[in-house]
């Protein structure tokens, strides 16, 4: 059978069972995760509901072009531009050891081969260098990718936009243009002057003893200003719909897009032993589709999923991206969050009568 988290994690999956003595609504469900992920909360949560997920790398990330990435590092430590915009955790990830190293942090391999939103070993001996200047605004979409650039810098994001990219061009600070943009705040990771990769915090943050710096000796306006006042960094997947960038330009900005990384999908014999085979014969009940790559990758490498395998979609642009490809979307996560694909994959499994339902599956745990 296909590789089951079961072993993996069956100590974190075990803990705390909600729904022990009343039945799981997962129970004997199986459930595709396309990806491989240390401590995944996805995975954890299907799991903690009953579900025996199997996971399997699909796709696999391509680094972006380091002279273009190390020129994007430079202008994020030199604050020359009002907003960073990041809309996954990936890219997060992918712009982590070029901004450590522009910081003149020693980094290794750390950041280089890290899965989205997780961290590596934190060398506190590292002394801090250059922190993020106060005077440019980061915004993220999504919990996932607050989380990543928190636990690389120590500093909360700016502005969280819910739901997809799209969500940012909604948002007031970004959609009212250059004019719009309000004075800096950032707020600190409470009770962290320094990220787990040892990156420093932004003026205004809390230091390691716990005494707070404040804005009042950060410009007021970015380097290099007005053309910086006027500039969006936009690192990104090589893959990412275009709309955000057209959409931040027709407000105003100057966007400045770089591929930070682009995804390509995962060669058949990486796949867990036998879960072509599982996937042809109906044997998994629901898949999660966490990005419109991850979707065009099952599709090559698995083929059209039978009747009776739920597509459960992350988020609006995942959804779109997969019924483009001719397939039907069973259920949109209600939030890119552990708890909203839980309840989309509950959904999907528990309430849709059209769906076969696959023989329980004995845990391996």
């Amino acid at each position: 059978m296909a590789q089951s988290t079961s072993r993996t994690d069956s100590a974190g999956s075990q803990r705390g069972r909600p729904w022990e003595g009343s039945g799981a609504p997962l129970s004997g469900r199986a459930v595709l995760l396309p990806r491989l992920k240390e401590r995944d909360r996805i995975a954890s949560a299907l799991e903690r509901a009953g579900a025996r997920v199997l996971r399997a790398a699909v796709t696999r990330t391509v680094p972006g072009e380091a002279t273009a990435l190390e020129a994007t590092a430079r202008r994020i430590l030199a604050g020359e531009a009002t907003w960073l915009v990041l809309t996954s955790a990936r890219t997060v990830e992918a712009l982590a050891p070029y901004l450590l190293a522009e910081a003149g942090l020693a980094t290794g391999d750390q950041a280089l081969h890290q899965e989205p939103g997780t961290s590596g070993p934190h060398n506190g001996s590292v002394p801090p260098h250059t922190p993020i200047t106060p005077s440019l605004r980061v915004a993220v979409v999504g919990p996932a990718t607050a989380r990543a650039w928190t636990e690389l810098t120590g500093t909360a994001p700016n502005l969280v936009a819910r739901g997809s990219a799209a969500a940012l061009l909604k948002e007031p600070a970004l959609a009212g243009g250059p004019e719009a943009t309000p004075s800096p705040t950032r707020d600190p990771d409470p009770g962290s002057g320094i990220g787990p990769h040892g990156f420093p915090n932004a003026a205004g943050s809390h230091d390691s003893d716990g005494r707070a710096r404040a804005f009042s000796d950060a410009p007021d306006s970015p380097h290099g200003a007005p053309e910086a006042a006027r500039r969006v960094l936009l690192p990104a997947s090589a893959l990412a719909d275009p709309a955000l960038a057209e959409g931040l330009r027709r407000a105003g900005w100057e966007v400045e897009q770089v591929a930070a990384y682009t995804t390509v999908t995962a060669e058949a014999h990486d796949l867990p032993p036998d879960l072509d085979r599982t996937w042809a014969a109906g044997g998994v009940d629901a898949v999660v589709l966490t990005a419109p790559s991850t979707t065009r990758a099952v599709l090559e490498l698995l083929g059209p999923p039978p009747q009776g395998t739920g597509l459960v979609a992350i988020g609006a642009t995942t959804a779109a991206a997969t019924r483009k490809l001719g397939l039907t979307v069973a259920a949109v996560a209600p939030s890119p969050t552990p708890e909203g694909v839980l309840q989309a994959t509950i959904d999907v499994t528990t309430l849709d009568p059209t769906l076969s339902t696959t023989p329980p599956l004995r845990s391996t745990s």
